[in-house]
């Protein structure tokens, strides 16, 4: 819910955090949902730097933004992000800590898997990148099957 402070040219709303997401271009993005009228909405809203440090999943933040400028917001300060209620959902606000935990976890098994795989021949990564193309085509439940088909394949051939 948006309410414009009528000391100053600021407008104060709550949202919900629902924990780190990875982004298309394979980075962690920090994902809120405003609350209109103590409701949740549908559209989520995110940033690659989290409107503060240390939040838990399913905390409710009151953040400020200047009534001139709505796309920005005060980071820090008496008028920065703060948190001032949890979201009493409990099965929902554990379904979105999963999720955080989940994204979190392929991230870093990726970075690691590049960092493991630091010089490697550009045929490899050529292959992978094809892999990758194929595997963009298909539902998350058909990426899930075929997977372990693809690993087994692989690892199952004769030398």
């Amino acid at each position: 819910m948006a309410a414009k402070n009528p000391d100053s040219d600021v407008t104060v709303e709550k949202v919900v955090y629902i924990g780190r997401r990875l982004t298309g271009d394979n980075r962690i993005g920090y994902w809120y949902l405003p609350l209109v009228d103590g409701e949740l909405t549908d559209k989520a809203a995110g940033s690659y730097k989290p409107y503060r440090s240390g939040l838990p999943v399913g905390g409710v933040v009151e953040i400020s933004r200047p009534s001139d400028a709505p796309d920005r917001l005060y980071t820090s300060g008496p008028r920065g992000p703060r948190l001032v209620a949890a979201w009493e959902d409990a099965d929902l606000v554990a379904e979105w800590r999963m999720q955080d935990l989940a994204d979190a976890q392929v991230l870093a098994l990726s970075k690691r898997a590049k960092k493991d795989l630091d010089g490697l021949p550009d045929e490899f990564k050529d292959a992978v990148d094809t892999l990758a193309r194929h595997f963009a085509r298909l539902n998350h439940s058909q990426r899930a099957a075929l997977l372990p088909l693809v690993e087994s394949q692989i690892l199952g051939r004769p030398r």
